[in-house]
């Protein structure tokens, strides 16, 4: 069973109105920029440091992977901690080898971040004109 399990944000946004804006990596840390749907001017920047796999998808490859197993679904929330999600599952060098990474799932309207890395994502507001 996917476990998603909710993890706050200083300023929350509605992941549904939200898009990625521009992703880059250099094999060990990635960086993400989305859309702050209620303020133009920002954009949300996270960080995920010691990468292990990472991938982006569609929402519905996801609803067809974790369905009916998944729990902890939040409406409208976009940042989560995932607990016996596929994903990570399906990683069994990843999963034997480095019990402790944490898989981190980013929600939007139309694409799904999934990282499994060291540990959980640094996220900070920037400017918007820093994420293009």
């Amino acid at each position: 069973m996917a476990l998603y399990v909710p993890v706050a944000l200083e300023e929350p946004i509605k992941c549904s109105l939200s898009d990625i804006i521009r992703l880059s990596s250099d094999g060990r840390r990635v960086v993400a920029y989305f859309v702050v749907p209620h303020d133009d001017s920002k954009a949300l920047k996270i960080v995920f440091e010691n990468i292990y796999v990472m991938r982006m998808c569609d929402e519905h490859v996801l609803n067809l992977e974790d369905y009916p197993k998944s729990d902890g679904l939040v409406s409208e929330h976009f940042l989560y901690r995932m607990e016996g999600a596929d994903f990570l599952l399906h990683q069994p060098a990843v999963k034997e080898s480095y019990e402790e990474a944490c898989h981190v799932r980013c929600v939007t309207g139309s694409t799904c971040l999934d990282v499994i890395a060291d540990e959980p994502p640094t996220v900070t507001l920037v400017p918007r004109e820093n994420a293009a």
